[in-house]
């Protein structure tokens, strides 16, 4: 819905715009008591399966109220399946008797969503109800922790099925045994931490366990997800084991810690659950303290009795590995096992490194599919003689400071000769040496014969050793096809590749700057012959000399972001005089598919007439703080559409606030694209809406061309003389009506889904 009440009316169309609608979302604000709501069956046809409501504001809770009066008694929606009700504050008790009212209206409800400040306002909801016997699903949340709930009677839900909670114990347990157990199926909860009732009851765990209890009771359950706010033993999941159909469980706690002798409990929890297929127990605080939920000899009664994991995700404490209750010698590897996605956070403690670590998991998961171990100091005592994944096609590296008679003896085992893709990323302005050499390793005595990508990150001032190491690499290394390169300034990059001599199979190059240069100078130009793809982030110099420095016939796609341009202190050019450089050295590439580019200075939109010679353009964005046009540029926009017959998606955005200043476009620009654009499936725009008593936009001559497909329209506008959101949309679906896609500040119309923002003052 749009903008304020009063400019809305005058809009009001006499029949619903989507006649089709299945979805409505609704932000109340607050409607003034003498104001009707005539409005509503527009946005609540009878067609509409789902209706959300949510209050912004202490003040809109009498709105809402009205709003669901009139669901309830005069507009009919007969299919209404989904109702969500979202308000954070105090509700009033006429509230609570609307929303029963409307659940009592509407006995097909199955999904029901509820999120009040307190717990006992959801469950005076429901019990007001009355039996609600086609839910299925329902989904309470509380944002204020309840200490106790109290209730005359009890809520009972038949045919519940899954089951959303968010709350303290108390509320949770007085959810839990509302529910026919043999009907759940779902079960995914958020324990809140109780409020203090300030004097001493029982243990804060006490009403978490009859919560776990009285979940143990749902026999048929297959999914079961909890996160709790405050510590958790392993020893508490005993109480669900009675759900042996259990296929997902997820425990997700600030510290779920075990004891040593817990082994019988999990032994117990892979026998009591045949059918788990994912299994996450993890710690949510720093896993290096404390105990963590399951330790070495667990993970060994999980590798040889669960047969049906297929995803486990774990805190575990390696500490024991020397425990005479772990023996890795026994540990045998089961055939059936189907275990293909692990994934560990681990105290690096005592008598294993997390390379120890990886070890032991492969030889319990021999086929298990792994991540690069951590720290170098951790990792040395456990190397193995091969590498551990001898299959590896991907390496990231993240470097920090090594001393240098430190040994990199390590490598072969993380850049085996499988490798295809390897990153590197330095950590620190310390990092810069090691980094050398590891570069120099990987030119010359670790051989990667499959390097088809390599990528290298450091924001520290680089010297030049660094660069002539870097450049060593790509000469080593002559099959590499996609480069990316992040330094400190963009004639740093140029040096490098300069440097690298002829890269002629290089079709893929990401060149970043963290500093923009004044100005380039080299003492030769980098020529790069067969590159298809650009991606550029630094200013004009930098930009310019690359986009001169490749072949224009090869190049399908670029990517850039113009900085602005570090001062150099002396006369310059106007900052429009270089960027008109960078769009006519794009204009060079005849071939180009894709241009994207965000500029960080305002621009014109006559300036896009140097890349008009792209004919083969099927995508453009171009994004700035102002990107702007001037009356009569129509002809420009004609111009454009007919330079290019292939483009599909077209984007021309403004990012300050798009209620001030001249857009990209107007309405007589967007009059020109819906009759003269026949391919575009997608259009994104920042729209000036002022002119539409303008003599050049006449909306009665606008006709609809059969031939186009524009299916999604994305608007920003300036909502200004004549025209409000509303008008807009109305204009936008009389020029294309057959639209899947219509979405402005506050309007969103996605096929038969409408998203509304309602702000009446």
């Amino acid at each position: 819905m749009p903008g304020k009440y009063r400019r809305l009316v005058e809009d009001l169309p006499a029949t619903p715009i989507l006649p089709n609608l299945v979805s409505t979302e609704l932000d109340i604000y607050r409607v003034r008591e003498e104001e009707d709501l005539d409005f509503l069956p527009l946005f609540l046809p009878r067609t509409v399966a789902e209706v959300r409501i949510r209050a912004n504001g202490h003040d809109s809770q009498a709105t809402i109220g009205r709003i669901l009066q009139a669901l309830a008694n005069d507009v009919k929606v007969p299919n209404l399946k989904t109702l969500g009700i979202k308000t954070s504050y105090l509700t009033i008790p006429s509230l609570n008797t609307s929303i029963a009212q409307v659940l009592q209206a509407y006995g097909g409800i199955q999904t029901l969503e509820l999120e009040f400040r307190s717990g006992q306002q959801i469950l005076e909801a429901l019990f007001s109800a009355g039996q609600l016997n086609n839910l299925r699903h329902l989904n309470a949340r509380t944002t204020k922790p309840d200490t106790s709930i109290t209730l005359a009677s009890r809520v009972w839900i038949l045919e519940l099925e899954t089951l959303q909670i968010t709350g303290t114990p108390p509320f949770l347990a007085s959810l839990l045994t509302s529910v026919e157990p043999r009907s759940m199926r779902g079960v995914k909860i958020v324990v809140e931490k109780m409020a203090s009732t300030g004097s001493n009851g029982a243990s804060a765990n006490t009403p978490f366990r009859n919560s776990l209890s009285s979940i143990g009771g749902f026999i048929h359950l297959e999914t079961l997800e909890m996160e709790v706010k405050s510590s958790l033993l392993l020893d508490d999941l005993r109480y669900i084991l009675p759900c042996t159909d259990l296929e997902t469980l997820r425990i997700v706690g600030p510290q779920l810690s075990s004891v040593d002798g817990g082994v019988d409990l999990v032994q117990r929890m892979a026998k009591a659950l045949p059918r788990l297929k994912t299994l996450e127990l993890r710690s949510t605080f720093d896993n290096r303290n404390g105990a963590q939920a399951l330790r070495l000899s667990h993970l060994e009664v999980l590798a040889k009795e669960c047969q049906t994991l297929e995803r486990l995700c774990i805190s575990i404490d390696a500490r024991t590995s020397k425990s005479p209750t772990f023996q890795l010698e026994r540990v045998e590897a089961g055939k059936k096992n189907v275990l293909r996605e692990l994934e560990i956070t681990c105290t690096l403690l005592g008598d294993v490194s997390e390379i120890r670590l990886m070890t032991i998991v492969k030889y319990m998961w021999p086929w298990l599919r792994l991540g690069m171990p951590g720290e170098y100091r951790g990792l040395v005592e456990g190397l193995p003689a091969t590498p551990i994944l001898p299959n590896l096609v991907s390496t990231e590296l993240d470097i920090y400071w090594m001393p240098e008679n430190d040994s990199l003896e390590f490598l072969p085992l993380v850049l085996p000769r499988t490798v295809s893709e390897v990153r590197i990323q330095g950590k620190g302005p310390d990092s810069e040496a090691t980094i050398g050499r590891v570069l120099q390793a990987l030119a010359n005595d670790v051989k990667v014969p499959n390097l088809k990508t390599f990528g290298i990150t450091t924001w520290h001032a680089t010297t030049t050793n660094l660069n002539t190491s870097i450049s060593q690499v790509l000469r080593s290394y002559e099959g590499i096809q996609a480069l990316k390169l992040e330094l400190e300034s963009g004639h740093q990059i140029l040096e490098v590749l300069f440097s690298a001599g002829q890269l002629n199979n290089l079709s893929h190059l990401d060149a970043r700057i963290m500093k923009p240069d004044p100005a380039i100078a080299l003492p030769s130009r980098v020529w790069l012959p067969h590159l298809e793809t650009l991606q550029l982030n630094g200013a004009h110099p930098f930009i310019v000399s690359l986009l001169t420095s490749v072949e224009p016939r090869s190049i399908r796609e670029v990517k850039m972001v113009v900085e602005k341009k570090a001062s150099s202190g002396l006369n310059e050019a106007p900052i429009s005089t270089p960027f008109w450089n960078c769009l006519s050295s794009i204009g060079r590439f005849v071939h180009l598919k894709t241009l994207e580019v965000e500029v960080k200075f305002s621009v014109l939109l006559r300036d896009l007439h140097h890349i008009l010679p792209c004919t083969d353009l099927e995508t453009l964005r171009f994004i700035g703080p102002q990107l702007s046009s001037v009356e009569g540029e129509e002809d420009l926009v004609q111009r454009m559409v007919k330079a290019w017959p292939r483009l599909k998606n077209l984007e021309l955005r403004s990012t300050f606030d798009s209620r001030h200043g001249a857009q990209a476009l107007r309405l007589p620009h967007l009059q020109v694209i819906a009759k003269e654009s026949q391919t575009l499936k997608r259009l994104c725009i920042s729209l000036d809406a002022r002119g539409r008593k303008s003599p050049m936009f006449q909306l009665e001559s606008i006709k609809v061309a059969k031939e186009n497909v524009l299916r999604e329209l994305e608007i920003s506008c300036a909502l200004l003389e004549d025209v409000s959101e509303m008008g807009l949309v109305m204009i936008v679906k009389q020029m294309w009506p057959w639209l899947n896609v219509v979405s402005s500040e506050r309007i969103r119309i996605s096929g038969n889904v409408v998203v509304i923002t309602i702000e009446f003052n």
